[in-house]
């Protein structure tokens, strides 16, 4: 599955990319705008022009939430979405890629921290919220490991996911009494997970053949 940005709901949909720490230090350590590089996991997607300039205008100041769900094949998801004022952008991730574990499981001791691009444009903004651990925990008791989906099932599963993440009236709004009417949705496409299913695609048993 790999798509350019496309329009679902209204919404804008596109592809996210997970960094992992040295893929963060590498690309930040000679950014202009940075002190000293950053650490730690970073996810990155496009957000709409709407929010990111919102949050350039606002300082950053951005609330989040956390959220889990499954998906119609069995699949186990989460949701991370940050919203300004009306705006919310939301990463879908699934919660049986392996890097995605490694990722929950690091926010014990580092921030939730995000890379929005402004759509169509080279702009981008960091966001960093330190959640309590108690917060995250859930997500991480809901990573499946063994799962046992074949590699058409997955994709199959993750479309249904992506339409259903990219209505408006999925996630609720974040702040009390503001209606949000503008979304945009980045989705982490579980790579490691089908490319381990392709030589023997399916199950046997329970277990991947």
């Amino acid at each position: 599955m790999n798509f350019e940005p496309i329009a679902l709901h209204g919404a804008l949909v596109s592809m996210a990319r997970l960094m992992s720490p040295e893929e963060v230090r590498a690309a930040t350590a000679n950014h202009p705008g940075l002190a000293n590089p950053l650490s730690g996991w970073c996810l990155c997607g496009d957000a709409s022009a709407q929010l990111v300039d919102a949050i350039v205008r606002h300082g950053g100041d951005v609330a989040i939430r956390l959220s889990g769900c499954v998906g119609s094949s069995g699949g186990h998801y989460a949701v991370v979405t940050h919203q300004l004022g009306e705006s919310q952008h939301r990463f879908l991730l699934p919660l049986y890629e392996p890097s995605i574990e490694s990722y929950l499981r690091s926010l014990e001791s580092e921030p939730v921290r995000v890379m929005l691009g402004r759509q169509g444009e080279d702009d981008s903004v960091v966001l960093q919220n330190r959640l309590p651990w108690r917060s995250i925990v859930p997500l991480v008791e809901m990573c499946q490991a063994p799962r046992c989906a074949s590699v058409a099932t997955t994709f199959n599963e993750m479309r249904t996911a992506m339409y259903a993440a990219s209505r408006v009236d999925t996630i609720p709004s974040v702040l009390a009494n503001v209606t949000v009417n503008d979304v945009s949705l980045s989705l982490v496409v579980p790579v490691e997970y089908c490319l381990a299913g392709i030589p023997h695609d399916g199950c046997d048993d329970g277990e991947r053949r």
